[in-house]
This record gives structure tokens, sequence and C-alpha cells, in this order.
């Protein structure tokens, strides 16, 4: 697979799509000076420089927009013609700086040297190798503590006591009381594969997920409703997200790039409930990643309603887990449920806490979602497909 296949569509349109704005604006420069546009030479005047410099900047700047569109690929051409770039317009605003310009004038070439730095990270060999510099950096305890002390400054601030969220307590699910929406964050990835089993390769402690889906307003089942779920495995990692990786520095560029970054599907799977509205899952118990708890997300669609929401397991769960191979590998997770946030943002997540049992080959999760907000005619529609039963 080449450098190029491993970036998202929407990665490889972004980088050309800059890379394209960067060359034409530099050639377009470049025949400006070339020219002496007057404003430009008024400019020049201005900074203290020669007009000749003019004709040096105008050459470099056309050959420089020409390299970097020429040379797609990882070369040495396309290299020094960033580098240039990137010194002509830091020169610019330092030399904008000294005459004592106000700021926009300072800040112009500053803006074009982001647009330069843009097109330059996303070609895809120096993406691949800035992701790889990334997650090696990363790993270091230094710079681990360096994004740490803001992340716990920002999650010191929430309490979820408050929601009888504890280490040892979560809310418990009073009758007719609906499910919390919790947020489905960015890792969901459409059109998971159907089916109840979701570990593929991944290792990590068996988990048997039985869930079973009612109307909250009528409190009657949901006969084939489809569930969908995705969680991330005993490292942290998301398939479809790998380049991703689980800490929370690597998982920034999902701001610039939110599609996914690979094929893999492990941990996503989407299956049918059956006449009961009960479904079953074999998956593992998640590990974490910053800076959020181990969880795992559920999407039902249920006739013409969509919920979203997320599972939350006890802090004495979570310990036991992780204490155990393969997950510690990896440290404790930093974040517990007192201060994870999407637990905060839905009050507590009432209706989210299945009940665990320890089995021979791991944990049996029991839960009933009540699916908020049906419309009122539903329950008849239901009857009328009461004979729908989950694929085998």
């Amino acid at each position: 697979m080449t450098t190029a296949a491993l970036l998202s569509p929407r990665r490889r349109r972004l980088g050309r799509f800059a890379t394209a704005l960067c060359a034409s604006l530099f050639i377009a420069l470049g025949v400006a000076d070339l020219v002496r546009v007057p404003m430009l030479a008024a400019e020049m005047a201005h900074l203290g420089y020669p007009a000749y410099l003019l004709t040096i900047l105008g050459v470099a700047k056309i050959l420089g927009g020409t390299a970097i569109f020429a040379f797609r690929g990882r070369s040495r051409v396309a290299e020094w013609a960033y580098a240039g770039m990137a010194f002509d317009l830091i020169g610019a605003a330092l030399s904008h700086a000294a005459v004592r310009d106000d700021a926009s004038r300072t800040a112009a070439p500053l803006g074009l040297l982001l647009l330069v730095a843009a097109s330059w990270a996303l070609r895809p060999e120096v993406s691949a190798e800035l992701r790889a510099a990334a997650i090696k950096w990363s790993d270091l305890a230094w710079v681990k503590r360096l994004w740490q002390a803001p992340v716990k400054a920002v999650l010191g601030r929430v309490d979820n006591t408050r929601f009888g969220v504890t280490d040892s307590l979560y809310p418990g699910t009073a009758p007719h009381t609906a499910t919390a929406r919790v947020a489905p964050g960015p890792y969901y990835v459409p059109g998971s594969p159907l089916r109840s089993d979701l570990r593929e390769d991944r290792e990590g402690m068996k988990l048997t997920l039985r869930l079973r889906v009612i109307d909250q307003a009528t409190q009657t089942p949901c006969p084939g409703a489809l569930l969908d779920l995705w969680q991330c495995d005993a490292n942290g990692l998301y398939s479809g997200f790998l380049a991703a990786g689980a800490e929370f520095p690597n998982a920034a560029h999902l701001l610039l790039d939110p599609g996914p970054s690979d094929d893999a599907r492990f941990l996503r799977g989407r299956f049918h409930a059956d006449g009961r509205g009960e479904v079953e899952f074999i998956t593992i118990v998640p590990g974490w990643y910053p800076p959020r708890t181990p969880h795992i997300h559920v999407k039902v669609e249920c006739e013409s309603q969509t919920f979203v929401t997320q599972l939350f397991f006890p802090q004495d769960i979570i310990a036991e887990v992780q204490a155990q191979p393969p997950y510690d590998a990896r440290p404790p997770g930093p974040v517990s449920n007192e201060y994870d946030l999407e637990i905060y943002r839905s009050k507590g997540a009432v209706g989210c806490w299945p009940a665990f049992t320890k089995t021979e080959d791991g944990l049996l999760a029991e839960l009933t979602l009540r699916v908020p907000n049906q419309p009122a005619g539903s329950r008849a529609r239901r009857e009328a497909r009461a004979e729908v039963v989950s694929p085998s």
C-alpha cells in the first residue's frame, strides 16, 4: 500500500487544494515582482531594499511555485522550494516589524506562511513522517506531562459526584426513566458489518453484552430495532482511525481530517433485535484513551427514531480489568468516571450503566435501553412488525 493510500480522501483533497493554491499564489506574486508592479516597488523602497531584489524574489517565487506543483512526491527540489518560501515570508514579516508597520501588514506574510506549512505537511510522505514522529514524541514522559496538565486542569472542574457518580457508585435507573442521550463522538463510521461478534483479532477480556430496547413512552419493546456498536480496543485504538493513535495530541488531527484513515472495522458491528427487542453482542472490555473513561458507543434505529448513547463501566471493574493483560501493558487510565466530560454533559448518564456479572470467560453486561421521544402512534406499527426476528 502506498503512503498516499494511508491518508483519507478528504485529507488528500485538502492537501492537493493547499498545494495548488500555494503554487498559484507564489507564481502570481513572482510575475508581479518581475514586472515591477508599482505597489510592490513602493513596498520595497519603504522597507529599505534595492529595487533589483524584486527580480531575484520574482524568479525565486516562480521557480518555487512550479517546483511544489511539479514535484508532488517527497523530493529534495520540493523541500528546498518550501524552505525558500518559508525564508521569504518570515523575512517579509520581520522586515515589516522592523520598520514598525501596523499589525495587518506584518500578519499578511505570516498568514501565507501557514498556507505554505499546510501544503508541506499535507503531502502524503511528509504527513506519514509527521504522524510517526508525533506518536514517538507523545510516548515520552515529559511530553505527556505537557498535555496532561492542562487537560487535568479542565477536567478538574468536572464533578460527576453531583449526579451520583463516584468511584464506587453510579446512578441507578428508575422505572420509566429514559436512557440519557450521549454524544456519538468523532469515531463513528457508517455501514459497519452486520454481525453480533465484534472482536475479530482484538485481544481483551470477553464481554457479553445483552441489550433490550423499549419505547420509553409506552414501555413496550422495539422489535427489529437496529443497534450499531463501536468502541476502542484494549490499547485505546479505534478501527478506521488507527492513524490517530490513542494519545490526545495525535487525535488532534481529527479536527482537520475527521474522516476514517483505514479500512479496519474491528470492534464495530450492527445487529437487529428480535421480536422482544432483545439483542446480544460479543465484544471485549474497551481500553482507554485521553481524555475519556472506558465506554462503548451505541446507536439505536427504531422505526423513524435514531438514538445515540454510550455505555459505561463501574470504576472497580475498570480497575480490575486494567490490571490484567493485555490492558496492563499501559498504565491505568488517567480519567475516572467522576471526571469524564461526557458523563458530566449527560448529567450522570442515567440509564447507561449495565448490570455486570462475572462469567467463566469474562463478563456479562445486561441493560435495558429506554429510547425516548417515540411517536405516539408507534405502538401499532411495532405490533405489526412483531414477527421480525434477528438474523442468525
